[in-house]
């Protein structure tokens, strides 16, 4: 596992793809009857868009302060973890493994940079950087990740004027599929988003690289609907990392949408932490600072086995690897 690589994504764009070894989970998924039905017959690409889209706009923030997070490679779990988030940038994720322990990982960004800090990181650093800057910076071919992919992992999802959109269409379990093509300085990156025909819940989003191999992904259950906005939103997320060979589950707990009062003023500003020091890693003396394999790897204890394996490795758009994202939410691995 490269960690920072992990946590980058976990952060950004956070906790956010998969490479198990013959794995098949399934997650106890609310049954479509209990969720409000949004197509009655299948949609068109107009009518997703016009859904999905006015979901989109329903979110103005969300927290909560009892997520759990949980990974293949770490045997303990962290709980009590918080999540903020705010339109358009403003993002914090704060756990640690237990009450009383301090803080393990801080993930955030505001409308000017974004930082990620782990305690026992090797060596002891905050790196952050600019948005303007890591749009343009040699950073971005190690951390080839845009901030909202994120965001999208939590099923709040926008379908743009400015990115081409195909369907949907169906898999073979039945349910629809939005094929993007995400416009990004390193060319269009292909973004298939899985979701029930009635209720729209999504159950499964995928991003894949250019050249068609599996970049950052996750498999939404558990859909439930805020009775006081009625959005809905998916309490259990498995996010993905290939790169990593990591599976990372978040369970959200008590989730808070668009609240009146709002987030405390230094909600999403960067921190500082004694003995860390602050790294921009899209600054010139950043590569100067450490040996080429130390850049972007400071070491992160793990406690437990990895676990070999591959994505598919066919086809550009994977019909075959999506098949298990029904409504019950089954993920399957092909072994290596």
């Amino acid at each position: 596992m490269r960690p920072f690589y992990l946590l980058t994504v976990l952060g950004f764009a956070l906790l956010s793809n998969l490479g198990c070894k013959a794995l098949q989970t399934t997650f106890g998924a609310r049954p479509a009857a209990k969720l409000p039905v949004v197509f009655t017959t299948t949609p068109t690409l107009e009518q997703v868009k016009e859904e999905f889209n006015k979901r989109y706009a329903s979110i103005q923030s969300l927290s909560t302060s009892t997520a759990v997070f949980s990974t293949s490679s770490v045997a303990i779990s962290m709980r009590s973890c918080k999540i903020a988030y705010e339109k358009p940038k403003k993002l914090r994720v704060t756990g640690g493994v237990t009450l009383g322990m301090g803080t393990e990982i801080d993930l955030g960004s505001n409308d000017e940079l974004f930082w990620f800090w782990v305690k026992r990181s090797d060596p002891k650093a905050i790196y952050y950087a600019k948005h303007e800057e890591f749009a343009n910076s040699p950073t971005r071919s190690i951390i080839p990740i845009e901030p909202e992919w994120l965001i999208e992992t939590l099923g709040i999802i926008e379908l743009k004027e400015t990115d081409t959109h195909e369907g949907p269409r169906r898999d073979n379990e039945g349910n629809l599929q939005i094929t993007s093509f995400l416009k990004t300085p390193r060319g269009a990156y292909p973004r298939i988003v899985t979701f029930h025909p009635q209720t729209g819940a999504i159950l499964n989003y995928q991003i894949y690289t250019p050249n068609g191999q599996p970049f950052v992904g996750a498999v939404l259950s558990d859909h439930e609907v805020d009775p006081l906005h009625g959005i809905l939103y998916a309490k259990k997320i498995v996010i993905t990392c290939p790169e990593a060979n990591e599976t990372i589950t978040i369970n959200m707990g008590s989730v808070t949408f668009n609240s009146s009062s709002g987030f405390s003023p230094g909600a999403f500003v960067m921190p500082t932490y004694p003995d860390y020091i602050p790294i921009d890693i899209c600054g010139p003396e950043y590569r100067q600072q450490f040996a080429p394999g130390q850049q972007l790897s400071p070491a992160f204890p793990s406690t437990t086995t990895q676990y070999p394996g591959t994505f598919y490795q066919n086809t550009a758009y994977r019909e075959e690897e999506l098949a298990g994202t029904s409504a019950s939410s089954s993920v399957f691995v092909r072994p290596r």
